[in-house]
Parts: C-alpha cells; sequence; structure tokens
C-alpha cells in the first residue's frame, strides 16, 4: 500500500509531486506499527511558497487511491519489490537479528509477512485506503506539521 502510494520513484506521490508537478524533489511515505501504534507520515522537501499547493495534490492523490483501482500490474510490480526486499534482509548479521527479534517479540516470521502480502488486491487497497486514510483535508484524523525556516 505504501510503496504504490510513496514508497518509491514509481510511487504515484513522488510521479505527481515530484515529476509531473515539480513541486517536490523529495517525497516519501513511511510507517510505523511499533506496539501497533499505525502511525503514517509523507514527507517532502517543497519550497515553502508551494507547500499549498503540495497539500492539494497530497489529498488528491490520497482520494483517488479511495476511489480508483490501482491497476494489476502495479500491484504485481509490488509484490515482486516486496519478496525481492524481504530476501533482501537475509544478506546482513543485522537483517537476520531483525528476523530473530520479530519472532521472538511477534511470533512472526518472513513467510508470515509474504502470506500477508499476496492477499494485496486492487479492491484491498481500496478497502484499506478508505479505512486508514483521511476523509479530506477538512475531515479526517490526521496531524499536519509544516516546518518552514525560509519562509517569506
Amino acid at each position: 500500500f505504501l510503496k504504490i502510494f510513496g514508497g518509491s520513484a514509481n510511487s504515484r506521490l513522488f510521479k505527481r509531486i515530484g515529476l509531473e508537478s515539480g513541486l517536490a524533489y523529495h517525497v516519501e511515505t513511511n510507517n510505523d506499527t511499533t506496539y501497533n501504534a499505525g502511525i503514517m507520515t509523507i514527507s517532502a522537501s517543497v519550497p515553502s511558497k508551494k507547500q499549498e499547493e503540495t497539500l492539494d495534490a497530497i489529498f488528491d492523490e490520497i482520494e483517488k487511491l479511495k476511489t480508483q483501482k490501482v491497476n494489476e500490474d502495479e500491484v504485481r510490480r509490488l509484490k515482486k519489490s516486496i519478496r525481492y526486499g524481504i530476501s533482501k534482509i537475509f544478506e546482513t548479521n543485522e537483517g537476520h537479528i531483525y528476523v530473530i527479534n520479530e519472532k521472538r517479540d511477534t511470533k512472526r516470521v518472513p513467510e508470515d509477512f509474504l502470506r500477508a502480502y499476496e492477499t494485496v488486491n486492487p479492491d484491498r487497497i481500496i478497502d484499506i485506503a478508505n479505512k486508514y486514510l483521511p476523509k479530506n483535508r477538512d475531515e479526517g484524523k490526521y496531524v499536519l506539521l509544516i516546518r518552514a525556516p525560509l519562509k517569506k
């Protein structure tokens, strides 16, 4: 979900805000599920004078994710990327330690994550977007933090 929305150079946010609109040179989404906190962040490096236009574009992409099906090819690419990422974890000692800790703390193993990702489909993405993303810019549960030290 987040990889499609804002997790890479192929993500919807990067294409819209970075490439098409030229509003930002850096866009990403992240999530923190530590202790089931459920925090999702969207970050963008944007000139201060372009922040309103960027916020409009972000919420427009959120609305599209909630109403328009993601292309099956996009989902297939996502799954392939996830499988690669999970496999790549095992290339380092740090990755092995992460897997051991994850198994100890949550009882989950990499195969559990792979099974979960295989259930992703365009309809499920719409359902998740509608469940977790803000209704619109005026309604919804979200916090907006704008750092603009050079705003004039």
